[in-house]
């Protein structure tokens, strides 16, 4: 099965129990449910993926795969309010839909219905609740210390807020497709951690840098760092023209690309599947974890295409 079958086969399983959870607890007219209804579930469908190849519990994983969207989407609705983001997948954001109280609302009943999803399995909820924490910490940290990691060490400060907020929840995903398969060893429930971890670190720079609207210029420029690339008068002149919208996000990547010599998005893309694919290494059952290899660039190749910016298909 490759990885748009994969999608094909999880997201109904995912939507279908998102609609039952949601008539069983709150009614069918929930003012949330579109959110929960009409994401990607891309967080969920890596948590099956793996519960499914691994022959696992599939209604556990189906369980705390929503559980962990139910978190997920509860920080978008946070970051949209605390961002003032006005668009959210081309509809206007829930905030602006509602307003700030009842959005924050919404973001808290996400939260509690995750607590219900995942209340037959206590340990996996120990965990949830661990990325929740870490994702405030990392909202915290955004915007507490935004000036700071602009001015100082940009590369660690970025790595640092990727991983308590995209990267842990992949790592969680991965986890809990990989603890609900019974006979599914510690060292081999840590690697697949391993691999979620790289591929949220993948994502989240893939969604940075497709990031037209706001012309996150200094995301890019983490990006280069994060690639060893040193940062010099040109680099910063392009950077400058970018967040001054002189010229468009995409030139700008363009007019880097040529400065710098490195293809920025298939550097990005080669560096985390190398370490995401060596992560699994040390998988037994190895042929059943190629079928996952191929995840992590599916999905930043999803968000390339949706901004019509090339990407490297044969990776």
């Amino acid at each position: 099965m490759n990885i748009d079958d994969s999608f094909e086969k999880y997201v109904p399983m995912i939507r279908s129990h998102f609609r039952e959870a949601i008539t069983k607890h709150y009614g069918s007219d929930f003012f949330i449910a579109d959110t929960l209804l009409n994401g990607k579930h891309i967080r969920p469908v890596l948590t099956l993926l793996i519960a499914d190849t691994y022959n696992g519990d599939i209604d556990k994983a189906l369980k705390l795969g929503c559980a962990l969207e139910c978190c997920h989407q509860a920080s978008l609705i946070v970051d949209d309010i605390i961002d003032d983001t006005q668009v959210r997948r081309g509809e206007p954001s829930l905030h602006m839909k509602l307003s700030k109280g009842k959005a924050f609302i919404a973001a808290v009943s996400l939260f509690t219905f995750a607590t219900e999803m995942s209340s037959s399995y206590h340990t996996e909820q120990i965990r949830l609740a661990d990325t929740i924490h870490g994702m405030v910490r990392g909202v915290l940290d955004e915007v507490s210390d935004i000036e700071e990691i602009l001015m100082n060490n940009i590369s660690n400060a970025y790595r640092h807020m990727v991983d308590l907020k995209t990267a842990e929840l992949f790592a969680t995903a991965a986890y809990l497709g990989a603890v609900s398969c019974p006979n599914m060893p510690t060292k081999e429930v840590e690697a697949f951690e391993s691999f979620g971890r790289y591929v949220g670190r993948m994502y989240q720079i893939t969604d940075d840098i497709t990031d037209i609207e706001e012309d996150r210029m200094t995301n890019v420029m983490r990006l280069l760092m994060d690639l060893g690339v040193a940062m010099s008068d040109d680099i910063s002149r392009i950077a400058k023209k970018v967040v001054a919208k002189e010229i468009p996000l995409k030139q700008g990547i363009s007019q880097l690309e040529e400065v710098t010599g490195v293809q920025i998005i298939s550097e990005m893309q080669r560096l985390r599947t190398c370490q995401a694919i060596k992560s699994l290494d040390s998988i037994a059952w190895i042929e059943k974890s190629n079928q996952i290899r191929g995840y992590g660039v599916y999905i930043s190749n999803m968000l390339l295409k949706q901004e019509g910016i090339p990407n490297d298909e044969s990776q």
